[in-house]
C-alpha cells in the first residue's frame, strides 16, 4: 500500500494496519469489528503505522463508550435527559436578558456523563436529532410556563443548539414550528445556535434554512466562532443575527498578546456590521470590565452563572431582577 493505486483515471492511496486484540474473547465476536475500528481512530495514521495494540485502558474506554452508547437510547425512550440554563447577561442592561439551553444526562452507575462524551457518541449514531428535539419540547414547555406570564423576568430568548443532522434534513422548520405554536411561544424567542461545522456541511441549504426562519422571526447565532475555521467569510455568506466569541479565543485574549490585537479586531470587525456580540467563558471580573471597555454587548460564563437546572436558574434569575418570590414556583 505504498504507492497508489489508479482506478478510472483517479489515483487512491490506501493504508492498512494490523489491530493486536489480546482480549478479543473478552469483547465478543459482535463488538470485534467495532473494537477494531475505535482502536484505529485513536492511533494517527500514517504510512509507517502497522501494528496498532491495544491496552486495558483501551478496552476500558472503549467498553464504557459501548454502554454510554447504549445508554443514549435508554434515555430517549424514558425521557431522562434534562435541559440546564446558564445566564446571558447584557453589560449594558446590567441583568440577564437570555439563557442557553445545556443538555445533561446522568446515570446512577455512570453518574454524571460529559457532553463531550456523549454528544459526538450521539452524532454518529444519529440520536442527536431526538436529543435536540427533547430539548427544544422542554425549552418551550420552560418560556410557556415561566416567562411568558411573567415578563419582569427580563429573558428575551432561549438559545438552542441545532446539530448538523437536523440541518441536512430540507423540513427542519416545519418539525420545529409546530413545538413554538403547541406551546404558544413566539418565534423571536427561540435562537437557534449553530457551530461553523454545521453550517459548511450544506452550506446552500443552511442559507436556505436561515433566509426561511428569518420569513418567520426566528434567528440563528454563530457559536464558537474563532474555533476551527471560523473566520469572517462566514459573516458575509450567513445572515447571523448574533455572534458568539469561542471561550477559548476570550481566555487568549487575556492570556497572549498577539491574540488579543486579533480578537479586538475581530470585535470592531463584528461590532460594524451591527451584530450583537456574545463573549463565552468569562469567569472574572477582571474580564468582564475588560470586555464591557471594548463595547461588548453580551457575556456568558461562570462569572454571570453557571449552567442550572431550571428551578435554580429562575430563582437566581428572580434575585438579580427583583421578580416577585413566587416567580417560577413549581
Amino acid at each position: 500500500f505504498s504507492h497508489p493505486i489508479a482506478m478510472e483515471g483517479e489515483e487512491i492511496l490506501f493504508s492498512a494496519a494490523i489491530c493486536g486484540i489480546p482480549y478479543g474473547n473478552q469483547l465478543g465476536s459482535e463488538n470485534l469489528l467495532n473494537y477494531v475500528e475505535y482502536l484505529t481512530a485513536l492511533v494517527p495514521r500514517t504510512q509507517e503505522t502497522l501494528l496498532v495494540r491495544g491496552d486495558e485502558y483501551v478496552k476500558h474506554g472503549f467498553l464504557r463508550q459501548k454502554t454510554i452508547e447504549a445508554y443514549l437510547y435508554r434515555a430517549i425512550e424514558e425521557d431522562l435527559f434534562e435541559v440546564y440554563y446558564q445566564p446571558i447577561y447584557s453589560l449594558k442592561e446590567k441583568c440577564v436578558v437570555s439563557l442557553e439551553a445545556l443538555v445533561r444526562l446522568k446515570d446512577e452507575k455512570l453518574g454524571a456523563i460529559p457532553p463531550d462524551e456523549f454528544i459526538p457518541l450521539a452524532e454518529q449514531n444519529g440520536t442527536i436529532t431526538q436529543i435536540s428535539e427533547i430539548v427544544l419540547e422542554e425549552c418551550c414547555r420552560f418560556l410557556a410556563k415561566h416567562v411568558l406570564p411573567n415578563p419582569s423576568l427580563g429573558i428575551r430568548t432561549i438559545h438552542v443548539n441545532i446539530a448538523a443532522a437536523q440541518c441536512l434534513n430540507r423540513n427542519l422548520k416545519e418539525s420545529i414550528l409546530p413545538v413554538l405554536e403547541r406551546y404558544h411561544v413566539p418565534t423571536h424567542m427561540i435562537t437557534l445556535e449553530l457551530t461553523e461545522r454545521t453550517a459548511i456541511e450544506a452550506p446552500k441549504l443552511m442559507l436556505w434554512h436561515m433566509q426561511e426562519f428569518g420569513k418567520i422571526g426566528m434567528g440563528f447565532a454563530m457559536d464558537d466562532y474563532g474555533s476551527g475555521n471560523s473566520n469572517c467569510s462566514y459573516l458575509i455568506r450567513f445572515p447571523f443575527r448574533e455572534i458568539k466569541i469561542d471561550k477559548n479565543m476570550t481566555w487568549s485574549y487575556f492570556e497572549n498578546p498577539t491574540a488579543k490585537i486579533v480578537i479586538e479586531n475581530e470585535i470592531k470587525t463584528i461590532q460594524k456590521l451591527g451584530l450583537p456580540l456574545i463573549m463565552e467563558g468569562v469567569e472574572k471580573k477582571e474580564q468582564s470590565d475588560a470586555l464591557e471597555a471594548l463595547g461588548v454587548d453580551m457575556i456568558q460564563g461562570y462569572y454571570y452563572g453557571k449552567p442550572m437546572p431550571e428551578t435554580e436558574c429562575l430563582r437566581y434569575i428572580r434575585r438579580m431582577h427583583f421578580a416577585k418570590e413566587e416567580y417560577g414556583k413549581s
